[in-house]
């Protein structure tokens, strides 16, 4: 059993005006002193002036920062940050959230308390409205903290406040003093972004995180070649394109700019797990706008409180538009319920057996017949009742790929575009001519 793979090496690339190929390290998104993951010294008694030549540098004020805020603003904020924390963190200040705040600066303005969590990969910051009595920045250990403010009743007001080396955090009478928290400078940074030629552009939240949504399941998630776990944002004059594939199926999502973008064409390659934490955070119904800087090597969406940055991946996506078939032979419509229905009943039966999921049409019998076999379960055989245009054939279609089409692009009915059983199979949502999903058949010899 073997699956045909779409060629990820062609010929004929996304032009070169806009080709991702960047050198991205590492440390350009880390301050060099992050990389002293070890907390800073406690401070015990009084200061002792240090001798010899080094008495000259003025030793830093510790942090006193001290802000009050509602606590179902200061849960749903840091909630959402905290979803850009790695399982595993690298370093243990990226277990911390950064908390920074700024004093009004200007009239009817309320000050802010902004929250930052950040994998070196994605940062997510989010502001919400406090109280600061004193200004500064500090980090936190992120899960504490967050079990901490549960603790309180929703629309307390939390008063948090950095007593070095502890961050003592507050509701009436009870208090937590947390300890382990870290000095605003071992938090990595990123460099300052150098807007891009003809940066920035907006769209509207809700549906850039459908588009996303819909893609990104045809990336995959552990190839070692970064094209195929990024998704490629194409932009273009009149559309934004985002496309993503993992060597055997190709999701492809058109979307139309609210207002024409001249003289602009750019493809940012997007890691896809930074692209699921956008759309999952992304407020609704609001403009994102979206920035990158002149390298590619890090984009920006912000859309009103949150933000969002993110570092691009490295490499040329292949040229999407060659890939989806431009003819075929046969085609069907084939309502989503039937196919949701059999797909979810076989997947048993196919999953003993490499997935296979066999699709035979008939044009003179207006049928599409579904199987899915197993050595041990025995077979599993439907029927749906369609018409056919074109000649009768048959393919064989992972079942896996049928399931997460079903899952993430909501429509009543999906178009079949079908060659030979050897050749790709384009699936479209019916009305719809900004959506494409290329799939490569298997091959079986039975």
């Amino acid at each position: 059993m073997t699956t045909i793979a779409i060629p990820t090496e062609t010929p004929t690339a996304i032009p070169t005006e806009i080709s991702t190929e960047t050198t991205t390290d590492a440390h350009l998104l880390v301050d060099a002193n992050a990389e002293n993951s070890d907390p800073p010294l406690e401070a015990k008694g009084e200061a002792v002036e240090a001798e010899g030549p080094e008495s000259d540098v003025p030793e830093k004020p510790p942090c006193e920062m001290k802000f009050t805020v509602k606590q179902d603003d200061l849960l749903r904020v840091l909630t959402l940050v905290m979803k850009a924390i790695s399982v595993r963190p690298l370093l243990p200040v990226l277990s911390h959230v950064l908390v920074a705040t700024r004093k009004v600066a200007l009239e009817g303005v309320p000050a802010q308390v902004v929250l930052t969590c950040s994998n070196l990969e994605t940062a997510i910051s989010w502001q919400c409205d406090a109280e600061v009595e004193r200004a500064g920045a500090f980090t936190i250990p992120a899960r504490p903290l967050l079990e901490c403010v549960k603790t309180f009743s929703k629309g307390k007001r939390i008063t948090v406040e950095v007593v070095e080396p502890r961050v003592h955090v507050q509701c009436g009478k009870r208090v937590f003093k947390l300890k382990g928290g870290m000095d605003a400078g071992e938090f990595p940074t990123w460099n300052e972004m150098i807007l891009g030629e003809g940066a920035p552009f907006a769209l509207d939240t809700d549906i850039l995180r459908q588009a996303i949504k819909e893609v990104q399941f045809a990336a995959a998630d552990d190839d070692p070649r970064p094209v195929l776990n990024s998704i490629c944002v194409h932009i273009q004059e009149e559309t934004l394109t985002l496309a993503a594939l993992d060597g055997f199926r190709m999701a492809v999502r058109t979307i139309t700019m609210p207002i024409k973008m001249r003289k602009r064409e750019a493809a940012l390659l997007v890691p896809v797990a930074s692209m699921r934490l956008l759309a999952e955070v992304m407020p609704p119904a609001s403009p994102v706008v979206v920035m990158w800087d002149k390298e590619k090597k890090q984009a920006v969406f912000q859309a009103g409180l949150m933000q969002v940055a993110i570092r691009l991946a490295e490499g040329t996506f292949p040229d999407y538009r060659a890939v989806i078939p431009n003819e075929h032979s046969a085609s069907f419509t084939v309502p989503r319920k039937d196919l949701d229905q059999i797909v979810k009943a076989f997947k048993l039966f196919a999953r003993d057996n490499a997935n296979i999921f066999r699709l035979s049409y008939c044009a003179e019998q207006g049928t599409v017949g579904c199987l899915a076999e197993s050595e041990d379960l025995g077979e599993a055989y439907d029927e749906i009742d369609v018409p056919i245009e074109g000649p009768g054939g048959q393919i064989i279609f992972n079942i896996r790929d049928l399931i997460d089409l079903l899952k993430h692009v909501p429509v009543d009915a999906f178009v079949f575009k079908l060659m030979k059983e050897d050749k790709p199979g384009l699936i479209t949502p019916l009305g719809r001519r900004d959506y494409s999903f290329v799939l490569m058949p298997m091959t079986h010899k039975r």
